[in-house]
């Protein structure tokens, strides 16, 4: 034994309980040479539990913004993190709901679109 101290090294891995997430909506996906963005005309901003599911994140939504769900239905897509450039992909269970809040170090971005319940679209 030299007598020198032996450095102790701890790792600590903090776990945030929520996520700030980025809410845009009233407008549409953009793109250029494959990369993605969302021109959208609101934002909202929230904190939202990590450990959610679908159900808890779209009654978020609705409640974030106000939109009444019984005469409207809410879509949800988000921006993959991804070392290439990725499309949007659409949030429609627990599953998309868990790798949205997986994202260490940005604020996830959930865009949506809002249509109007029973009200079809006219065929051209």
């Amino acid at each position: 034994m030299s007598g020198r101290p032996v450095p102790i090294v701890f790792c600590i891995e903090l776990i945030m309980k929520s996520v700030h997430l980025v809410l845009n909506l009233g407008g549409e996906w953009k793109s250029n040479h494959g990369e993605y963005w969302y021109e959208g005309r609101r934002a909202k901003a929230f904190d939202f539990s990590r450990d959610s599911n679908y159900d808890q994140l779209l009654d978020k939504v609705y409640n974030v913004t106000r939109i009444d769900r019984d005469h409207y239905q809410v879509s949800m897509t988000t921006l993959p993190q991804t070392f290439r450039p990725s499309m949007p992909i659409e949030i429609v269970d627990d599953e998309d709901v868990a790798l949205l809040l997986r994202r260490e170090n940005v604020d996830p971005l959930v865009c949506i679109i809002v249509e109007e319940i029973g009200h079809e679209s006219p065929e051209m």
